[in-house]
């Protein structure tokens, strides 16, 4: 089974202070009902460390949702190593037949293998 990702660039995490939250993250409207998977991360020079990998049928709106409700998810961001914070997200495109629940499923749980063996 071939499924296919398109990476995004990153997305600096920005002090959420204007809204009464730890963080927030500029442009996610162009993200709201688009299938994928995203990372949390942080980033020294052009390296990837993600902090947190997840997947969403709207990723935009599921990231909103870390930042209003995932404080201690935010928090652990904020006191990791140094590093450029960022949001990394990826769109899924379904080819014929594929179940785009299914597949970003299996993308994410390869990426969190993935993370781990790093």
């Amino acid at each position: 089974m071939e499924l296919s990702i398109k990476w995004h660039r990153p997305i600096a995490l920005v002090d959420g202070d204007k809204h009464n939250l730890i963080y927030v993250a500029d442009g996610l409207d162009s993200w709201e009902n688009v299938p994928g998977v995203y990372m949390f991360a942080r980033m020294f020079n052009d390296e990837v460390f993600p902090l947190y990998i997840g997947k969403a049928e709207s990723i935009g709106g599921r990231a909103w949702q870390h930042f209003k409700n995932s404080t201690k998810l935010m928090t652990s961001i904020k006191k990791s190593a140094k590093g450029a914070r960022v949001f990394i997200p990826g769109k899924f495109t379904p080819k014929p037949g594929q179940s785009t629940k299914k597949c970003i499923a299996l993308v994410e749980h390869a990426l969190i293998i993935h993370a781990l063996a790093e």
